[in-house]
């Protein structure tokens, strides 16, 4: 078989001064972390299967955005 072509693939970019961002459709992006070492980091949310389970944000236009638990319709 004749090879047609190759693949490769890029690795990511690692920010040296990383901040991390939420953004509402094309609104200025928001800062809800940054890193304070260039070592490798990374942001976690964790949300349970609770009614107090729930994370907000808030836009500079009074835009929220909410991610939360349910129980589930069946």
């Amino acid at each position: 078989m004749k090879p047609i072509g190759s693949i490769s693939i890029t690795p990511p970019n690692t920010f040296e001064n990383a901040e991390w961002v939420f953004q509402f459709d094309d609104d200025e992006p928001q800062v809800i972390a940054t890193a304070t070492t260039s070592d490798p980091t990374e942001i976690t949310f964790t949300i349970k299967n609770n009614d107090q389970s729930n994370i907000h944000f808030y836009g500079i236009d009074g835009k929220r955005f909410k991610i939360f638990t349910r129980e589930k319709n069946l």
